[in-house]
């Protein structure tokens, strides 16, 4: 399953089993962005959807800006090596398209 929820919440969550990563979509928009079907959604109970650690970094397709992601904010990094210093890996970057990159809010870069 690429795509999860539990029966107590609507948020769809798009995983990456191999990393045990979650982003959540924000809304019905950026799901069909990504041609989603709501078929492909998997019920999953509450403690494997905790099984998942919350992404991190993002970035969109084609682009080298990394963003780290803190609660609906994105902050660029100014350079890999400003991401790297801080501990985090290029493993770690899930990609997202443009529109999902767009609702996010913006801020400050991390140098």
């Amino acid at each position: 399953a690429k795509l999860i929820r539990t029966a107590n919440d609507p948020t769809v969550y798009y995983v990456d089993t191999a990393r045990r990563l979650k982003i959540a979509i924000p809304n019905e928009a950026v799901f069909n962005s990504y041609g989603n079907q709501w078929n492909d959604v998997v019920y999953v109970v509450p403690e494997d959807l905790k099984a998942y650690y919350n992404v991190e970094l993002i970035k969109e397709a084609g682009s080298p800006v990394v963003y780290l992601l803190q609660d609906n904010t994105i902050h660029p990094f100014a350079s890999l090596e400003a991401m790297t210093k801080r501990g985090y890996s290029v493993k770690q970057i899930v990609t997202v398209n443009s529109y999902h990159l767009s609702t996010f809010t913006r801020s400050d870069s991390i140098q």
